[in-house]
C-alpha cells in the first residue's frame, strides 16, 4: 500500500485497515515536527511493515506526470491487472501468491 498523504493523522489510522503481513511505504512526508501513533501490538503480532520512501524535488515530481499524463512513457506495460476499490481485499492474497 502507497501513502500519499502530508496528514500524520491519515498516516496513523492506516493501521487498521491493514492485513497481517502488509507493508505501508510512506511517499509523501508530513510536516516537518509531526508524530505518527503506531500499534506495537500490530507493528509485533501481525507483522505489519512501514517505509518511509524519500522521493524526488517538486521539479521532478512534475516532470514525471507531465510524461505519463501526455503518454510520453507507455506504462501499460506496468500495468497486469485493475480492479474496483471495493475488490482491493481480494487482490493482496493473489498478489502475495505472485499472481497478478
Amino acid at each position: 500500500m502507497f501513502l500519499n498523504a502530508p496528514d500524520s493523522r491519515m498516516f496513523g489510522s492506516l493501521q487498521w485497515i491493514m492485513s497481517e503481513g502488509a507493508a505501508l511505504s510512506f511517499i509523501r512526508g508530513c510536516k516537518k515536527g509531526s508524530d505518527v501513533t503506531f500499534s506495537a501490538e500490530r507493528l509485533h503480532y501481525d507483522e505489519i511493515t512501514l517505509k518511509g520512501i524519500f522521493h524526488f524535488t517538486p521539479q521532478e515530481v512534475t516532470k514525471a506526470f507531465h510524461l505519463l499524463k501526455d503518454n510520453t512513457i507507455d506504462v501499460k506495460q506496468l500495468i497486469t491487472a485493475t480492479c474496483s476499490l471495493k475488490e482491493i481485499p481480494t487482490i493482496f492474497p493473489l498478489l502475495a501468491k505472485g499472481r497478478d
